[in-house]
Order: C-alpha cells, then structure tokens, then sequence
C-alpha cells in the first residue's frame, strides 16, 4: 500500500510538466514615444455643462485652456513635465470647481507623448456638480 503512496507525487510531478502550455505573456505597450518632442496634454469636457477659465497644474508646470462648451476637446498644450495625476481649476456659471492635488507620492512621471484629461460630472447633483477627473492615456 505504500508503494502507490509514493508513486502519486511522482506521477503528478510528471503530468504537471508535461502539459502543454498555449499561452502567450503579453506586455503593455510602451507609452513613451522617442519621436513626440515633449508631453502634450488636452482637455475634454465630458459634462453637461460648460467650462470657463480652465487651468490645469501638473506639480508647478502650469497651462491655461480655452473655453470648453459641453462635449467640446481643447487644443493640445505642451508641458515640461507631468504627472498621471493633475491639478485642475475652472469655472461653471461663474463657480469655481477642479479638482486639488497636494500630495504627488506614487504620482507616475508622464513620457513624452500625446494625453487627454477627460472632465465628467455627476449629472444628479443638479446645479452644484460634483466632478470627476478621468486621466484617458492617448495613442496618436
């Protein structure tokens, strides 16, 4: 009886190893672009509303965007440096709205390429929004 107690991690030592493995590991692509001369990063206004007065800071590396009417895509602003996480500042129906960042630990420093920050609100809060900010990484 003990010999076959023995044999089993043997024999499933020897199936497992033997299986034939299809899958194929696959990487995410890399987001940094050698050919992209700099971090450009634009603005959409997913809301219901419009924005005016739109400031956007990454970490004292500032840039003022142009009006955005609801559902409307800025231009794209060029910035020295950026992180995944960004400060944002803007008015809608003359309040002030945006979304602070103090702390930058574990913010990820952006690679040279082409970004859009997507602004959302939260279309049940009535007159006084509550929003979102959404980073959308960009392939161009």
């Amino acid at each position: 009886m003990k010999t076959p107690v023995k044999i089993l991690p043997f024999l499933m030592l020897l199936f497992f190893f033997s299986c034939k493995k299809d899958y194929v590991v696959q990487t995410p692509p890399d987001p940094c672009d050698n050919s992209v001369d700099g971090i450009y990063i634009r603005v959409a206004n997913k809301s219901q509303y419009d924005f005016t007065e739109i400031l956007l800071d990454s970490k004292g590396f500032k840039n003022s965007y142009d009006d955005l009417k609801s559902g409307e895509v800025s231009e794209y602003k060029k910035y020295d440096s950026a992180f995944s996480i960004i400060s944002s500042s803007l008015k809608i129906n003359d309040s002030t709205n945006g979304l602070p960042i103090i702390d930058y630990v574990g913010a990820k420093l952006l690679c040279n390429n082409y970004y859009t920050y997507e602004l959302s609100d939260n279309p049940n809060q009535g007159t006084n929004p509550n929003l979102k900010l959404w980073f959308i990484f960009k392939h161009d």
